[in-house]
């Protein structure tokens, strides 16, 4: 795999903002942008968690993800939706011709398919993260990572076996 990658982020942007455009039917790009922050952010609180059970081998509650989720949207000042799975961008960043080319630029040539799922998966998040954190005005996906970690420890008793 090469090192530098080199993503025209104005490229993607502008991609996106004409795919929403078109799916939207140009008059609703507004609430669009709307939904988008609440379901990034949103799967970012969902992914802390998801991580969180993963690395202490344990299950938390939907009450106490419900809390979790309450804390974090006071923090932000930002209604979220802790059913959100998957924004747009990555969505989109999925099926970009533009973005799966600098995904096969990266792997290089004769790549083993896991090794390039795994690739872009990781491109999608880094990529999907960078785009939103510059076209919408909130806080830093670390910054709701930070939060939602606080979060958990707040809320969660430690379960490890």
């Amino acid at each position: 795999m090469q090192s530098n990658l080199m993503i025209n982020h104005g490229k993607l942007t502008t991609q996106l903002l004409q795919a929403v455009a078109k799916q939207t039917g140009s008059s609703d790009t507004q609430q669009w942008f709307k939904q988008e922050q609440i379901t990034f952010l949103s799967r970012a609180v969902n992914k802390t968690v998801d991580d969180y059970c993963m690395s202490n081998n344990s299950a938390i509650s939907k009450e106490t993800k419900c809390r979790i989720f309450k804390e974090v949207e006071s923090a932000i000042q930002q209604p979220l939706d802790m059913n959100c799975a998957q924004s747009s961008i990555s969505h989109f960043l999925q099926s970009n011709k533009y973005f799966n080319q600098k995904v096969d630029e990266q792997c290089g040539k004769g790549v083993d398919p896991i090794t390039r799922f795994n690739t872009q998966t990781k491109l999608i998040e880094q990529v999907s993260r960078e785009i939103f954190e510059q076209n919408f005005s909130t806080a830093k996906i670390s910054d709701i990572k930070a939060l939602t970690e606080k979060a958990i420890a707040e809320n969660v008793q430690d379960t490890r076996l």
